[in-house]
């Protein structure tokens, strides 16, 4: 029986070591990748899967593959195909590849979820009561890295006064457009705006001053 067991074990080396000089010997004739193309947000990563297969579409195991980011702005790859973004939007490609053989990866970057509402213009102004505002607010919808967040709908509403429109989407660069309209209060207004069903519940203020009286 010892000797049967000595028998089966030094055939399975056998087979192993020609095993492993047979895939020493194969050249690599292509890299797969899963998956073949990746769409992620900004914010998110995502795991690539490699394979080397010889001429006749055999896996060569052992053989070492290499990963690498073509644009690090947008994405950078770890040795073991872990891809992340790294902040900015667009399109990029991660390569596979071995000795032989490559393959590039199409990736696609979107912006993340709204993160923060800002106001570009309009904040701070002075008018008569009831008077409408001499400059247009402007606000901004953005992601956490700052990229500007089209489509997205944002709900205005003020403590005095009347804004137009009260609800719109933001265009291509992330901005919507309103104007202001002061209540017949003097002192402090404020306008909030919020974007609606957002997880982060983004909020800002723009505050004007509304001074002396509208005439008859």
């Amino acid at each position: 029986m010892k000797r049967m067991m000595h028998v089966m074990v030094c055939s399975m080396c056998l087979l192993g070591c020609r095993d492993a000089d047979e895939s020493r010997g194969r050249v690599a004739s292509r890299v797969l990748v899963t998956p073949a193309k990746l769409t992620l947000r900004v914010g998110q990563g995502a795991q690539l899967s490699g394979e080397i297969d010889d001429a006749s579409g055999q896996p060569i195991g052992g053989a070492p593959l290499r990963w690498t980011a073509t644009d690090e702005r947008l994405v950078m790859i770890s040795a073991t195909g872990w891809v992340r973004t790294a902040g900015a939007i667009g399109k990029t490609t991660v390569i596979a590849s071995t000795d032989g053989a490559r393959v590039e990866v199409p990736v696609t970057i979107e912006p993340g979820s709204p993160d923060a509402l800002r106001v570009l213009g309009g904040d701070a102004q002075t008018a008569k009561v009831e008077r409408l505002l001499p400059t247009a607010i402007v606000l901004r919808a953005s992601d956490a890295s700052d990229n500007g967040l089209a489509n997205v709908a944002v709900k205005l509403t003020t403590d005095e006064g009347t804004v137009v429109p009260d609800h719109g989407i933001t265009d291509d660069k992330g901005t919507i457009t309103v104007r202001w309209t002061l209540g017949p209060t003097v002192g402090p207004q404020a306008l909030t705006a919020k974007v609606v069903d957002s997880t982060v519940r983004a909020v800002v203020n723009a505050d004007a001053t509304a001074t002396g009286s509208s005439p008859d």
